[in-house]
């Protein structure tokens, strides 16, 4: 009864804010509480936005009207065909309701995305207030972070979570993405001191255990910087490095054990290099027993468990048992094989076009955020997990604002 209360005051005041709120408030807030709860933010903006949107009295007709430029669009349409390839690989994996269970963990942040790409631009919510709520989500989000490091943790003792750094993992991640989308708002429309409050995500980044999310802020940057300068040559250079990436992931394990020797392994003994070559060379191992179709959607979670993996030598057993090979694009190939790679090429091409086609202005911030998405996902957690998805959808949300925004106020000329 409460949402329906507050939906009901949020349409009284300004239809559509409520629902913001809660991307910009409560899910920055929320993530570091419970570090998994990305998801729930974004399902309960979603049902409010759809409360929120029955009261306008010609929603049916916008609605419509959304949904049809949605449908027609390739990347899209593209996407619902790789949803479909997924499903379809599910009897392949070995345990099939494990592969169901990960399936509808990762459809649950998607379905609230989609709603809210459909609803949201129907309210027509003042930027400044929408990016307000996000710097001050941000910043109570990072201070609540911060302190907490520095105190000796006493927020997770006091929620009875594991009281380590390390737990903290996914939050930074979560709030160095969602910092982008502010950093570039500020940037763009000023004050540019203020974009003070989004780089305060700095300090949990450099402090934390999170090497995955330092990676991705070094890499956001140097593109954004690099971008600046040359956005056509960077985006361009962007996509034939990820098209390459994507190419290579199949042999990365044999590639990276001839490149990384020992000195180098000691050198970055705190990225756990040894370990993670170690990884993709028992999940290379898996691939080459079905590079076409996979092992099916899913599979990486406990592969080490299937009768094919039983034929593998013990010690590339040992490594298919970390869950997922830390590599986004190794987990498409080992799940999905040369069909899941060959769609996901298509859909990281026209991420990349549609790039070119934002705002001038917007496309550094663009360019860098998606640098840092990439960084982290080649090097860290499972590709479906339902919290980076979910991380992923609000940024790319607030960036859809700000580029709708940028359009209509011609700030690209």
């Amino acid at each position: 009864m409460a949402v329906f209360r507050l939906a009901a005051f949020s349409q009284a005041r300004l239809p559509g804010f409520l629902a913001w709120q809660c991307l910009a408030l409560l899910l920055p807030v929320l993530i570091v509480l419970a570090t998994k709860s990305a998801p729930l933010s974004l399902a309960i903006a979603a049902v409010i936005a759809c409360f929120e949107l029955v009261r306008l009295p010609d929603w049916r007709a916008q609605l419509r009207s959304q949904l049809a430029n949605m449908a027609r669009r390739p990347d899209v349409i593209l996407a619902l065909v790789a949803l479909v390839v997924m499903l379809l690989s599910i009897p392949m994996a070995h345990r099939v309701g494990s592969s169901v269970n990960q399936l509808s963990q990762m459809l649950a942040p998607l379905a609230a995305t989609a709603i809210l790409m459909a609803v949201l631009p129907i309210f027509h919510v003042q930027q400044r207030k929408i990016f307000t709520a996000l710097a001050v989500g941000l910043g109570i989000a990072t201070l609540l972070l911060v302190v907490d490091i520095f105190a000796g943790l006493p927020l997770q003792k006091l929620l009875g979570a594991r009281a380590t750094v390390y737990a903290y993992n996914r939050t930074i991640v979560v709030l160095s993405l969602l910092a982008w989308p502010l950093f570039a708002y500020f940037w763009l429309n000023g004050p540019k001191l203020l974009c003070l409050i989004p780089a305060l995500v700095l300090v949990p980044v450099f402090i934390g255990d999170s090497g995955a999310a330092a990676l991705g802020i070094l890499l956001s940057v140097v593109i954004c910087g690099l971008a600046f300068l040359a956005p056509r040559i960077v985006r361009l250079a962007g996509l034939v490095v990820v098209l390459m990436g994507l190419v290579v992931a199949p042999f990365a394990g044999s590639v990276l054990g001839k490149v990384m020797t020992p000195h180098w392994h000691e050198v970055l003994k705190g990225a756990h290099t040894q370990h993670r070559v170690e990884i993709l060379q028992a999940y290379e191992a898996m691939l080459n027993k079905s590079r076409v179709m996979g092992h099916g959607f899913g599979a990486s979670m406990d592969i080490n468990l299937s009768p094919v993996a039983r034929t593998l030598p013990a010690e590339l057993q040992f490594g298919l048992t970390s869950l997922h090979p830390h590599n986004a694009f190794m987990q498409i190939w080992v799940e999905l094989g040369l069909i899941g790679a060959s769609i996901a090429a298509v859909l990281l091409t026209m991420l990349f076009i549609g790039i070119g086609r934002a705002p001038k202005r917007l496309q550094p911030f663009l360019l860098g955020w998606v640098a840092g998405i990439l960084g982290i996902a080649l090097v860290s957690h499972g590709a479906w997990q339902a919290w980076w998805i979910a991380a992923i959808a609000a940024s790319a949300l607030f960036f859809r604002s700000i580029a709708g925004d940028a359009n209509t106020h011609r700030i690209s000329t």
